[in-house]
């Protein structure tokens, strides 16, 4: 390489323009933060299990990071998504839930029915992309050590995320509320609480259905009611036309008016007059979360 080939590197910041100067101050303001950053965390433990691995740890001074704000729950059947997503909506950088081993339930069943809801919420979640920031796991009253590494490893992946994007981000918040509305429905919420005794014994006609077809069908339920979901949110907002509302959800037009279409007839959403040639819709017969 020649001397008018090469290329001369600045010897100082006044020679750098400034849109490389800016850059090089959000990457250097980025990393600094994410450094320094220590998570807010909470965790749901059950009482009979899960807690008192916590306190083992304790009693045996396992360390773990005091990020973990603990909130103790009689069974981890009893943890609502609700909880968790209202949770994540207050700020919280992630939400970790323990319960008792399968089989070693206090109340017999109730870690197996909170499984099946924390699989339905993880499901929920990744519509919104907040699914990385929840995680349940079973942790024994004799697992003091479990409960600290459970700890110390999503603590590190929560710091690897950064922080939670809902204080500052419009979008993760109406997706959040869009949720928070969606698991609260008690259709929703019938379906999820039936669908382990459906799978074992079969539906009302006595027909069996597999986990495969079973996940196919949830996947599609969780997907249509987290649109109408958010088209609700929407119109509360104020009217809005099906092209105002796919600014905001990530469904196409034809897909926004169909789900439309039938929150009118269930009388959940009405026409609010028109813009041009498009209708514009509001909500209506319902309350904001």
């Amino acid at each position: 390489m020649t001397a008018e080939e090469r290329i001369e590197e600045p010897e100082t910041m006044d020679e750098v323009p400034e849109e490389e100067k800016e850059e090089v101050e959000v990457e250097a303001k980025a990393e600094t933060e994410t450094e320094t950053f220590e998570p807010s965390i909470v965790g749901i433990l059950c009482n009979w299990c899960s807690y008192a691995g916590a306190d083992l740890a304790g009693i045996s001074r396992i360390q773990y990071p005091p990020n973990i704000r603990v909130v103790r729950v009689m069974c981890s059947g009893r943890v609502d998504p609700q909880l968790v997503i209202y949770t994540l909506l207050e700020g919280a950088d992630g939400v970790l839930a323990l319960g008792c081993h399968p089989g070693d339930c206090h109340y017999q069943s109730g870690n197996l029915e909170a499984q099946e809801k924390f699989e339905a919420l993880l499901k929920v979640l990744r519509h919104t992309g907040m699914d990385e920031r929840f995680q349940y796991e079973w942790v024994s009253a004799s697992e003091g050590a479990r409960f600290a590494e459970v700890v110390r490893g999503f603590t590190d992946h929560i710091r690897s995320l950064g922080p939670s994007p809902v204080p500052e981000d419009d979008i993760a918040r109406f997706r959040l509320r869009a949720a928070l509305r969606e698991v609260s429905d008690f259709r929703l919420r019938w379906l999820i609480g039936r669908q382990r005794n459906i799978q074992e014994n079969g539906d009302a006609y006595g027909q069996e259905s597999d986990r495969e077809k079973w996940d196919l069908v949830m996947d599609k339920v969780l997907r249509d009611q987290f649109i109408r979901a958010q088209i609700i949110e929407r119109t509360l907002e104020g009217p809005a036309s099906v092209e105002d509302m796919a600014e905001v959800i990530d469904a196409d037009t034809v897909e926004i008016f169909r789900h439309v279409q039938r929150l009118r007839i269930t009388g959940r959403v009405a026409i609010a007059g028109h813009r041009g040639h498009s209708p514009l819709y509001r909500a209506t017969g319902v309350e904001a979360e």
